[in-house]
C-alpha cells in the first residue's frame, strides 16, 4: 500500500437561488465564474457532492474509496469504529446574495 500524503480536495459548487459569486475566487474553481453558487462543499461524503482527489497518486479517487482502503489510518481509528465507511463531517462555505 502506498503512503498517505497531504491531501487536496476538489471543491464541490452547488447552485442555489439565493446564491451569489464569490465562492470561485475562495475555493481556487477552475470552473468558469457563474452567478448563484450559494455553497462550496470543500470536504463530503455525501453521495450526491463527493469529494474528489485532486493531487497525487490518489488524484480522482473518491472519499469513501479513501476511507476503505485506509480506514484508521486517513480518519482515525475512533471514528473509523464509529462510522466505518460513512464520513460523518460536511465541512462547506456559504455565500448568499440575499440579506435576512
Amino acid at each position: 500500500m502506498n503512503k498517505l500524503y497531504p491531501l487536496k480536495f476538489r471543491p464541490v459548487l452547488k447552485k442555489k437561488v439565493w446564491g451569489g459569486n464569490t465562492l470561485h475566487a475562495l475555493t481556487g474553481s477552475e470552473e468558469t465564474q457563474t452567478a448563484g453558487i450559494g455553497e462550496a462543499w470543500v470536504l463530503s461524503g455525501l453521495q450526491d457532492g463527493m469529494s474528489l482527489v485532486s493531487n497525487g497518486f490518489l488524484k480522482e479517487n473518491n472519499l469513501k474509496e479513501l476511507i476503505e482502503v485506509y480506514m484508521g489510518d486517513l480518519v482515525g481509528e475512533k471514528v473509523f469504529g464509529r462510522f466505518g465507511l460513512e464520513f460523518p463531517l460536511l465541512i462547506k462555505f456559504i455565500n448568499t446574495t440575499e440579506i435576512a
